[in-house]
């Protein structure tokens, strides 16, 4: 076996998660798909995502970003069309020296990398996150103004524009 595979699966039974006999069904289950087997583990403990993604990082050869903690530059993520972030689970989270980082659950997609450096005019760096981390973080950051307000209207809150244009509550 792979011996960064054999490290990851280490990581995992020392967090004493399931018990071994457990992580191999789960490990059958995912037909030997060591980011099925994750995503999978997340899913049922998302209380140790963390430890789950730093695992993640030593057979990867990708950085973890938790994207629940992470500041996004929304102007950098809206210049990906949202239906292809959602499609792709990839979102723009910061650009620094005209480079591009991305967090995706595939952040070995050299393909769709390479669509998003043509898409983008950019260099396109990746770190990984977990799906749900990637969708919610699509949520925030596409929402637009006229739909913030339909969910304001919908809870009953008044709005009123200011002098300056905002809105006050």
């Amino acid at each position: 076996k792979d011996p960064e595979i054999e490290l990851f699966l280490e990581r995992i039974r020392e967090l004493k998660l399931v018990s071994p006999n457990e992580l191999e069904y789960r490990l059958e289950q995912c037909n030997g798909e060591i980011i099925d087997l994750l995503i999978g583990l997340e899913i049922d403990f998302p209380k140790h995502k963390s430890e789950l993604g730093r695992a993640w990082e030593l057979i990867s050869k990708n950085a973890y970003v938790d994207l629940e903690t992470t500041i996004i530059d929304p102007e950098t993520a809206k210049l990906l069309p949202m239906d292809f972030a959602l499609s792709k689970k990839i979102i723009p989270i910061f650009e620094l020296e005209g480079v591009i980082t991305v967090a995706t659950t595939n952040p070995q997609d050299q393909d769709t990398l390479d669509k998003i450096e043509i898409l983008l005019d950019r260099s396109v760096d990746s770190v990984f996150s977990f799906p749900d981390e990637i969708e919610a973080a699509i949520e925030i950051v596409y929402q637009s103004r006229e739909l913030l307000l339909e969910m304001l209207e919908q809870t009953g809150v008044n709005l009123l524009w200011n002098k300056e244009r905002r809105i006050t509550a």
